[in-house]
Protein backbone atom coordinates (compact mmCIF):
# COMPACT_ATOMS: atom_id res chain seq x y z
CA UNK A 1 0.00 0.00 0.00
CA UNK A 2 2.98 2.41 0.52
CA UNK A 3 3.74 1.79 -3.35
CA UNK A 4 0.51 3.01 -4.23
CA UNK A 5 0.05 6.03 -1.80
CA UNK A 6 3.66 6.91 -2.76
CA UNK A 7 2.55 7.42 -6.60
CA UNK A 8 -0.74 8.76 -5.93
CA UNK A 9 0.85 11.79 -3.95
CA UNK A 10 3.86 11.91 -6.54
CA UNK A 11 1.07 12.36 -9.13
CA UNK A 12 -0.37 14.80 -7.08
CA UNK A 13 2.56 17.23 -6.82
CA UNK A 14 3.42 17.09 -10.16
CA UNK A 15 -0.09 18.16 -11.03
CA UNK A 16 -0.01 20.91 -8.97
CA UNK A 17 3.58 22.27 -10.06
CA UNK A 18 2.42 22.13 -13.50
CA UNK A 19 -0.79 24.06 -12.48
CA UNK A 20 1.39 26.52 -10.49
CA UNK A 21 3.42 26.72 -14.07
CA UNK A 22 0.81 27.74 -16.04
CA UNK A 23 -0.92 30.43 -14.19
CA UNK A 24 1.36 31.09 -10.71
CA UNK A 25 -1.12 30.01 -8.36
CA UNK A 26 0.43 29.72 -4.99
CA UNK A 27 -2.49 27.59 -3.44
CA UNK A 28 -0.91 25.22 -6.26
CA UNK A 29 2.17 25.16 -5.01
CA UNK A 30 1.59 24.58 -1.38
CA UNK A 31 -0.95 21.50 -2.49
CA UNK A 32 2.27 20.66 -4.20
CA UNK A 33 4.57 21.17 -1.89
CA UNK A 34 2.25 19.13 0.74
CA UNK A 35 1.89 16.33 -1.41
CA UNK A 36 5.39 16.14 -1.98
CA UNK A 37 5.85 15.73 1.59
CA UNK A 38 3.21 12.60 2.42
CA UNK A 39 4.72 11.06 -0.65
CA UNK A 40 8.12 11.07 1.10
CA UNK A 41 6.41 10.01 4.16
CA UNK A 42 4.59 6.94 2.69
CA UNK A 43 7.71 6.07 0.54
CA UNK A 44 10.93 7.40 -0.01
CA UNK A 45 11.06 6.69 -3.96
CA UNK A 46 9.29 10.27 -4.17
CA UNK A 47 12.71 11.61 -3.73
CA UNK A 48 12.99 11.51 -7.35
CA UNK A 49 9.94 14.63 -7.81
CA UNK A 50 12.53 17.54 -8.18
CA UNK A 51 14.52 15.33 -10.58
CA UNK A 52 11.40 14.83 -12.69
CA UNK A 53 10.31 18.92 -12.53
CA UNK A 54 13.40 19.66 -13.79
CA UNK A 55 12.62 17.08 -16.37
CA UNK A 56 9.41 18.10 -16.99
CA UNK A 57 10.50 22.00 -17.29
CA UNK A 58 13.21 20.84 -19.65
CA UNK A 59 11.48 18.58 -22.07
CA UNK A 60 7.53 19.48 -21.54
CA UNK A 61 6.91 23.30 -21.02
CA UNK A 62 10.56 23.89 -22.81
CA UNK A 63 9.79 27.70 -21.72
CA UNK A 64 14.14 28.07 -21.35
CA UNK A 65 16.72 26.99 -23.46
CA UNK A 66 18.23 23.90 -21.61
CA UNK A 67 21.80 25.02 -20.45
CA UNK A 68 21.66 28.42 -20.16
CA UNK A 69 23.04 30.34 -16.63
CA UNK A 70 19.28 31.90 -16.64
CA UNK A 71 17.64 28.70 -16.98
CA UNK A 72 19.03 27.22 -14.54
CA UNK A 73 19.06 29.98 -11.82
CA UNK A 74 15.71 29.95 -12.47
CA UNK A 75 14.96 26.52 -12.15
CA UNK A 76 16.89 25.99 -9.17
CA UNK A 77 14.96 28.75 -7.86
CA UNK A 78 11.59 27.03 -8.31
CA UNK A 79 13.46 23.47 -6.82
CA UNK A 80 14.18 25.34 -3.68
CA UNK A 81 11.09 24.75 -2.05
CA UNK A 82 11.01 20.72 -2.70
CA UNK A 83 14.29 20.78 -1.83
CA UNK A 84 13.51 22.65 1.61
CA UNK A 85 10.59 19.60 2.03
CA UNK A 86 13.44 16.98 1.12
CA UNK A 87 15.39 18.48 4.51
CA UNK A 88 12.22 18.82 6.64
CA UNK A 89 11.75 15.17 6.12
CA UNK A 90 15.01 13.79 6.55
CA UNK A 91 15.01 15.81 10.01
CA UNK A 92 11.45 13.91 10.59
CA UNK A 93 12.54 10.81 9.78
CA UNK A 94 15.76 11.60 12.11
CA UNK A 95 13.57 12.56 15.20
CA UNK A 96 11.09 9.65 14.73
CA UNK A 97 13.52 6.82 13.53
CA UNK A 98 17.09 8.28 15.23
CA UNK A 99 18.63 7.32 11.94
CA UNK A 100 18.22 7.89 8.00
CA UNK A 101 18.67 4.33 7.51
CA UNK A 102 19.01 0.67 9.54
CA UNK A 103 23.00 -0.66 10.32
CA UNK A 104 23.80 -3.62 9.25
CA UNK A 105 26.98 -4.95 8.35
CA UNK A 106 26.08 -7.84 6.46
CA UNK A 107 26.49 -8.17 2.87
CA UNK A 108 24.96 -10.48 0.55
CA UNK A 109 28.17 -10.35 -2.02
CA UNK A 110 30.96 -8.11 -3.71
CA UNK A 111 30.59 -4.96 -5.46
CA UNK A 112 30.92 -6.74 -8.76
CA UNK A 113 28.74 -9.23 -7.83
CA UNK A 114 26.25 -6.53 -6.44
CA UNK A 115 26.77 -4.46 -9.91
CA UNK A 116 26.05 -6.86 -12.49
CA UNK A 117 22.92 -8.83 -10.37
CA UNK A 118 21.84 -5.33 -10.63
CA UNK A 119 21.86 -4.62 -14.07
CA UNK A 120 19.54 -8.19 -14.46
CA UNK A 121 17.39 -6.78 -12.43
CA UNK A 122 17.04 -3.66 -14.10
CA UNK A 123 16.42 -5.70 -17.34
CA UNK A 124 13.76 -8.06 -15.53
CA UNK A 125 11.87 -4.54 -14.24
CA UNK A 126 11.57 -3.47 -18.05
CA UNK A 127 10.64 -6.68 -19.41
CA UNK A 128 7.81 -7.14 -16.42
CA UNK A 129 6.86 -3.42 -17.61
CA UNK A 130 6.29 -4.44 -21.49
CA UNK A 131 5.00 -7.48 -20.62
CA UNK A 132 3.99 -8.38 -16.74
CA UNK A 133 4.31 -12.15 -17.80
CA UNK A 134 5.26 -14.10 -15.92
CA UNK A 135 4.46 -12.16 -12.92
CA UNK A 136 5.96 -13.91 -9.18
CA UNK A 137 4.68 -11.99 -5.52
CA UNK A 138 8.17 -13.12 -3.85
CA UNK A 139 11.54 -13.36 -6.02
CA UNK A 140 14.59 -15.39 -5.35
CA UNK A 141 17.52 -13.13 -6.68
CA UNK A 142 20.34 -15.46 -7.52
CA UNK A 143 23.72 -13.47 -7.54
CA UNK A 144 25.86 -12.92 -10.97
CA UNK A 145 28.86 -14.05 -10.54
CA UNK A 146 32.06 -13.71 -12.98
CA UNK A 147 32.35 -14.63 -15.87
CA UNK A 148 28.68 -13.39 -16.45
CA UNK A 149 26.34 -16.31 -18.13
CA UNK A 150 24.62 -16.26 -21.54
CA UNK A 151 21.55 -15.18 -19.80
CA UNK A 152 23.10 -11.81 -18.05
CA UNK A 153 24.38 -10.71 -21.56
CA UNK A 154 21.06 -10.88 -23.59
CA UNK A 155 19.69 -9.02 -20.27
CA UNK A 156 22.48 -6.36 -20.30
CA UNK A 157 22.07 -6.13 -24.61
CA UNK A 158 17.98 -5.55 -23.93
CA UNK A 159 18.81 -2.65 -20.85
CA UNK A 160 21.38 -1.38 -23.75
CA UNK A 161 18.55 -0.73 -26.31
CA UNK A 162 16.71 0.53 -24.56
CA UNK A 163 19.04 3.27 -23.21
CA UNK A 164 19.77 3.64 -26.51
CA UNK A 165 16.08 4.19 -27.37
CA UNK A 166 14.99 6.82 -24.41
CA UNK A 167 18.33 8.74 -25.42
CA UNK A 168 16.86 8.98 -28.98
CA UNK A 169 13.90 10.22 -27.58
CA UNK A 170 15.15 12.64 -25.61
CA UNK A 171 16.88 14.41 -28.66
CA UNK A 172 14.26 13.86 -30.98
CA UNK A 173 10.68 13.51 -29.35
CA UNK A 174 10.94 15.14 -25.98
CA UNK A 175 7.60 14.24 -24.95
CA UNK A 176 8.65 10.86 -25.07
CA UNK A 177 12.08 11.33 -23.84
CA UNK A 178 10.52 12.56 -20.36
CA UNK A 179 8.09 9.70 -19.79
CA UNK A 180 10.95 7.27 -21.12
CA UNK A 181 13.21 8.95 -18.08
CA UNK A 182 10.30 8.76 -15.46
CA UNK A 183 10.86 5.07 -15.67
CA UNK A 184 14.43 5.02 -15.39
CA UNK A 185 14.32 7.81 -12.65
CA UNK A 186 12.19 6.61 -10.87
CA UNK A 187 13.43 3.47 -10.47
CA UNK A 188 16.63 4.54 -9.34
CA UNK A 189 15.73 4.18 -5.73
CA UNK A 190 14.23 1.12 -5.98
CA UNK A 191 17.57 -0.65 -7.74
CA UNK A 192 20.16 1.49 -6.31
CA UNK A 193 19.82 -0.40 -2.69
CA UNK A 194 21.41 -3.40 -4.08
CA UNK A 195 24.34 -1.55 -4.82
CA UNK A 196 24.61 -0.61 -1.06
CA UNK A 197 26.10 -2.95 1.53
CA UNK A 198 22.66 -5.04 2.69
CA UNK A 199 22.45 -8.28 3.32
CA UNK A 200 20.06 -9.40 1.03
CA UNK A 201 19.02 -8.16 -2.48
CA UNK A 202 15.22 -6.84 -3.34
CA UNK A 203 12.87 -7.33 -5.98
CA UNK A 204 9.24 -6.72 -5.95
CA UNK A 205 6.69 -5.59 -8.65
CA UNK A 206 5.43 -3.04 -6.03
CA UNK A 207 8.65 -1.11 -6.78
CA UNK A 208 7.40 -0.89 -10.27
CA UNK A 209 3.62 1.33 -9.77
CA UNK A 210 5.76 4.58 -9.63
CA UNK A 211 8.22 4.10 -12.74
CA UNK A 212 5.37 2.26 -15.02
CA UNK A 213 3.32 5.57 -14.71
CA UNK A 214 5.71 6.88 -16.95
CA UNK A 215 5.41 3.78 -19.29
CA UNK A 216 1.57 4.15 -19.26
CA UNK A 217 2.47 8.20 -20.56
CA UNK A 218 5.12 6.63 -23.21
CA UNK A 219 2.35 4.20 -24.59
CA UNK A 220 -0.53 6.56 -24.66
CA UNK A 221 1.51 9.42 -26.80
CA UNK A 222 2.73 6.53 -29.19
CA UNK A 223 -0.59 4.56 -29.35
CA UNK A 224 -2.43 7.94 -30.17
CA UNK A 225 0.36 8.97 -32.67
CA UNK A 226 -0.96 5.79 -34.45
CA UNK A 227 -4.83 6.00 -34.62
CA UNK A 228 -4.86 9.69 -35.63
CA UNK A 229 -7.10 12.17 -34.65
CA UNK A 230 -9.39 11.64 -32.12
CA UNK A 231 -12.54 12.71 -29.83
CA UNK A 232 -14.27 11.75 -26.86
CA UNK A 233 -17.58 11.50 -27.77
CA UNK A 234 -17.54 12.23 -31.39
CA UNK A 235 -17.83 9.45 -34.22
CA UNK A 236 -14.20 10.21 -36.20
CA UNK A 237 -12.95 7.12 -37.81
CA UNK A 238 -9.15 5.64 -36.24
CA UNK A 239 -6.98 3.86 -38.48
CA UNK A 240 -7.89 0.27 -38.95
CA UNK A 241 -4.27 -1.26 -38.35
CA UNK A 242 -3.80 0.78 -35.45
CA UNK A 243 -7.04 0.76 -34.14
CA UNK A 244 -7.24 -3.59 -34.24
CA UNK A 245 -3.37 -3.71 -32.64
CA UNK A 246 -4.64 -1.25 -29.90
CA UNK A 247 -7.97 -3.27 -29.31
CA UNK A 248 -5.91 -6.53 -29.24
CA UNK A 249 -2.92 -5.48 -26.55
CA UNK A 250 -5.98 -4.21 -24.39
CA UNK A 251 -7.83 -7.39 -24.37
CA UNK A 252 -4.18 -8.99 -23.81
CA UNK A 253 -3.30 -6.42 -20.65
CA UNK A 254 -7.19 -7.23 -19.31
CA UNK A 255 -6.63 -11.02 -19.45
CA UNK A 256 -2.73 -10.82 -17.82
CA UNK A 257 -5.26 -8.52 -15.03
CA UNK A 258 -7.07 -11.32 -14.29
CA UNK A 259 -4.90 -14.18 -14.43
CA UNK A 260 -2.88 -12.12 -11.62
CA UNK A 261 -5.40 -11.01 -9.63
CA UNK A 262 -6.33 -14.93 -9.21
CA UNK A 263 -3.81 -15.79 -7.12
CA UNK A 264 -4.76 -12.82 -4.67
CA UNK A 265 -7.91 -13.46 -3.85
CA UNK A 266 -6.95 -14.61 -0.66
CA UNK A 267 -3.71 -15.91 1.47
CA UNK A 268 -4.23 -19.62 0.80
CA UNK A 269 -4.00 -19.28 -3.02
CA UNK A 270 -1.21 -16.24 -2.87
CA UNK A 271 1.34 -18.48 -0.62
CA UNK A 272 0.21 -21.70 -3.25
CA UNK A 273 1.55 -19.10 -5.73
CA UNK A 274 4.46 -18.32 -4.62
CA UNK A 275 5.43 -21.61 -3.39
CA UNK A 276 4.79 -22.25 -7.42
CA UNK A 277 6.70 -19.72 -8.79
CA UNK A 278 9.92 -19.61 -6.30
CA UNK A 279 9.82 -23.20 -4.98
CA UNK A 280 13.48 -23.07 -3.63
CA UNK A 281 12.78 -20.22 -1.18
CA UNK A 282 11.71 -21.14 2.19
CA UNK A 283 9.72 -18.19 2.94
CA UNK A 284 6.77 -19.22 0.74
CA UNK A 285 6.55 -22.67 2.29
CA UNK A 286 6.56 -21.41 5.63
CA UNK A 287 3.80 -18.88 5.10
CA UNK A 288 1.35 -21.67 3.00
CA UNK A 289 2.51 -23.69 6.28
CA UNK A 290 1.17 -21.51 8.61
CA UNK A 291 -2.35 -21.22 6.66
CA UNK A 292 -2.68 -24.43 5.79
CA UNK A 293 -2.24 -25.54 9.69
CA UNK A 294 -5.67 -24.46 11.14
CA UNK A 295 -7.20 -25.79 8.06
CA UNK A 296 -5.78 -29.63 8.95
CA UNK A 297 -4.32 -29.61 5.45
CA UNK A 298 -0.56 -31.17 6.60
CA UNK A 299 1.19 -33.68 8.67
CA UNK A 300 0.91 -33.05 12.29
CA UNK A 301 4.04 -34.96 13.86
CA UNK A 302 3.41 -34.84 17.78
CA UNK A 303 4.97 -37.65 19.08
CA UNK A 304 8.66 -39.26 19.34
CA UNK A 305 9.59 -41.36 17.23
CA UNK A 306 7.24 -39.38 15.23
CA UNK A 307 3.32 -40.64 14.92
CA UNK A 308 2.23 -37.99 12.05
CA UNK A 309 -1.77 -37.60 11.51
CA UNK A 310 -2.99 -35.68 8.41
Amino acid sequence: RTDVLATLLFLLALLGYARWREDGKAWALAGSLGAFFLALAAKEVAVTLPVLLALYDWLVARRAAAGTKGAIARLALRLAPYMAVIALYIVTRMVALGALVESDPGVWGSLLTRCLTTVKIVAAYAWLTLLPFPANAHYVIVPIGTPPPLAWWGAAAWLAALLVGTAWAVLRRPVWGFCSLWFWVTLIPSVGVNLLPLPTAVMAERFLYLPSVGFCLLAGAALGRALGATEWGAAKQARPAPALAVAALLLAYAGLTQWRNEPWQDHYHLYLHMVDSSPDSDLPHVNLALVQLPRGEIAVCNRSPPLCQA
